[in-house]
């Protein structure tokens, strides 16, 4: 069974991309499809999460990457590096998704 999140832009109307989780429980390793790509036997990006950091890989070029540093006054702090040349907003959507993600823990189903 794969677990798989839609994302749009405002409404549900127009799809941007969906993340699929590869098959495995265990794995922290996800396939990002953007809507164009409707056939879906390669996927566009990469991503390899966990609590702690992010990377976000194009084909097997790193493009961005998320690192938890440490708790500050009781919140989290990240650090984020992206690549030129990459739309950010695509990258803090991703960000936020795998949050969501890790925040959920075994409640993966629960997000859409």
């Amino acid at each position: 069974m794969s677990i798989r999140w839609q994302v749009f832009r405002g409404s549900n109307k127009m799809l941007l991309f969906s993340v699929k989780r590869r098959s495995s429980w265990f794995n922290t390793k996800f396939d990002v499809f953007l809507a164009s790509n409707t056939n879906e036997t390669c996927c566009d990006f990469n991503v390899k999460a966990s609590e702690k950091s992010c990377e976000i890989y194009r084909r097997d070029t790193l493009i961005a990457r998320l690192i938890h540093e440490y708790k500050l006054f009781g919140k989290d702090t990240f650090r984020v590096v992206i690549c030129p040349q990459v739309d950010y907003a695509f990258i803090v959507a991703l960000i936020v998704l795998f949050n969501e993600i890790n925040r959920e823990g075994s409640n993966l189903n629960t997000l859409n």
